[in-house]
């Protein structure tokens, strides 16, 4: 069987039947390589010749750059974004968070935090979702 030429790479039939097709809908969770940060956010290829924006108001880190990150589509075709994948990374990050601190409390094992602010009776902390001590 001859080999068909994608992106410069040789492939054979065989091998574009087997390439998982991700169809990017809102609420799903995809994974995105982190490959740059521009005016508007960060932006993160998603497969498929597919990009997804993430908002600058999230701030992710600069140490996941060419990283593989967990994203949540919330818009798969963003007319207010050049028609990029509107995506959240910390609505992720703070979903697994909260997963995390589940099996910590069912478990007892205790969890460290971050002290973000001293309020009325305690502490609000970053447990990588909002939390509050006393």
């Amino acid at each position: 069987m001859d080999n068909i030429e994608v992106d410069g790479e040789a492939l054979t039939m065989d091998d574009l039947m087997k390439e998982e097709i991700t169809r990017l809908e809102a609420g799903s969770v995809v994974t995105g390589r982190y490959l740059r940060k521009g005016a508007d956010g960060y932006f993160f290829d998603v497969g498929q010749k597919r990009e997804a924006l993430v908002l600058k108001e999230e701030n992710v880190p600069d140490d996941l750059l060419n990283d593989d990150v967990k994203l949540l589509i919330e818009n798969p075709s963003s007319k207010n974004h050049h028609g990029y994948a509107l995506a959240s990374y910390r609505k992720i990050v703070k979903k697994d968070a909260i997963v995390s601190l589940r099996e910590a409390w069912k478990n007892q094992t205790p969890v460290t935090g971050i002290v973000t602010a001293s309020v009325k009776g305690g502490y609000a902390v970053d447990l990588g979702a909002e939390g509050f001590c006393v």
